[in-house]
């Protein structure tokens, strides 16, 4: 058995598996989190966003409404950039030749809304048209936490004192975790996320939901006794 860990994983001899503690958002918990926000809010887009694609936070606060494409009814986000901590732009951290992700045709249309809505041009970044800090983003998304009851915060709303908390770089796992639970491979998972190697998706991008493996059994069995008379 460690073998096959050695060879799919990548692990020596004396590396211990991957702990699977990390949490990341099951579809149950994304759809609490994404209704603590008013359908309007330019931020639920945002975090949508990270969750149904799986890009990084830095590309995301990057994004412009040109990258934003239509290719033979496929709806695609084209990353060309990326925004760092000190605000600086940059090239993605993937290789150009990797650049290019699915996009939900229905996360799509909300977008090109978003665009119309506000008058946007292909140059405008989509989400922000000034410089949003990384800090005020990260204290969103625990405002939101906490309204979904995931969490408690201290006095200054700053700090999580109990609960589970998720950080930004969850909702890009959740995003490898649920494809991978939705019967997605995981060449086409690592493809979504732009891994330069599988290997990477494995170790540390897919971790595998309690109920997904119940569910994934079960289908199994029950997809074995159609038509058999069985039970």
């Amino acid at each position: 058995m460690m073998g096959e860990a050695q060879l799919y994983f990548s692990l020596k001899n004396d590396e211990k598996p991957r702990e699977l503690t990390e949490k990341v958002f099951t579809i149950k918990d994304f759809k609490k989190y994404i209704s603590t926000f008013k359908d309007n809010d330019k931020w639920k887009l945002f975090f949508e966003t990270l969750f149904y694609t799986g890009i990084r936070l830095g590309e995301a606060l990057a994004l412009r409404f040109g990258d934003i494409k239509l290719v033979n009814n496929d709806a695609q986000l084209d990353i060309r950039e990326s925004r760092n901590s000190r605000n600086i732009i940059s090239k993605p951290k993937t290789s150009s030749s990797e650049n290019v992700c699915a996009l939900p045709f229905g996360l799509y249309q909300k977008l090109m809304e978003f665009k119309k809505v506000n008058k946007a041009v292909d140059t405008d970044y989509v989400f922000f048209l000034d410089p949003i800090s990384r800090t005020t983003t990260y204290r969103v998304h625990l405002y939101h936490e906490e309204m979904a009851g995931f969490i408690t915060l201290d006095k200054t709303k700053t700090k999580v004192i109990s609960g589970v908390h998720r950080n930004i770089h969850c909702f890009r796992k959740s995003c490898g975790t649920n494809l991978f639970e939705h019967n997605a491979d995981l060449q086409t998972v690592s493809r979504q996320l732009r891994h330069s190697e599988m290997t990477i998706t494995a170790k540390y991008y897919i971790k595998y939901l309690k109920n997904g493996t119940f569910n994934a059994v079960n289908n199994l069995y029950d997809e074995t006794q159609k038509n058999t008379g069985n039970s």
